[in-house]
């Protein structure tokens, strides 16, 4: 752990400890319940954020937009070799099968951080925009966001369509083939074997 100082009083921590930053319930638990469900990759979890001490709106946005941005730069890196076409040269089909799993949770979980719900980073890029009151009533309600939302994707399946058809339509830029995805499902899924 590094404490970090400025103007000579201590202004925080910086540690390479997962845990000092983890809520098992948010961060673990519920992660690996719902990947194991329906196969969705979540946002990370909750960061305390001391919004007076950033300089603008601008890095404000940015703060909320660092998760999404290094998702997308994993993205990135898993996309390489489907774009070099590597699953189909070298076997292993399982492998990239797996591979492609990943990929697609990764577009799952960036496609969730960019919706602009309170409680979600999406919002938070919008957040230091909005009027002081709005931000609010937001920030009241994004402790309880989460919980609504994945309960109504459970529960209406008009919801759960938008979803995941935006999580499909973004999928394909990055090479993931569906039926690639379905078979590293299944084979995560060894529960089911």
């Amino acid at each position: 752990t590094i404490l970090l100082y400025g103007n000579g009083v201590n202004i925080g921590y910086l540690t390479l400890d997962p845990f000092a930053y983890s809520y098992w319930v948010n961060s673990i638990l519920f992660p690996v319940i719902i990947l194991a469900l329906g196969g969705l990759g979540l946002p990370g979890g909750a960061v305390y954020i001391n919004h007076d001490a950033l300089r603008s709106k601008a890095w404000d946005s940015f703060v909320s937009a660092a998760g999404p941005l290094g998702t997308l730069a994993c993205l990135l890196l898993l996309s390489l070799p489907l774009w070099l076409g590597l699953d189909e040269s070298y076997g292993k089909p399982d492998f990239w099968a797996a591979w492609h799993m990943l990929a697609y949770i990764e577009v799952s979980a960036l496609v969730l951080n960019l919706l602009p719900i309170p409680g979600f980073d999406g919002f938070g890029i919008i957040r230091p925009w909005l009027p002081a009151k709005m931000q609010r009533q937001a920030q009241a309600f994004a402790q309880i966001s989460f919980f609504i939302f994945f309960a109504l994707l459970m529960v209406m399946p008009s919801v759960n369509y938008a979803l995941f058809n935006m999580i499909y339509t973004a999928s394909q830029p990055f090479g993931i083939g569906f039926a690639e995805v379905i078979e590293g499902f299944k084979l995560f899924r060894f529960w089911n074997w």
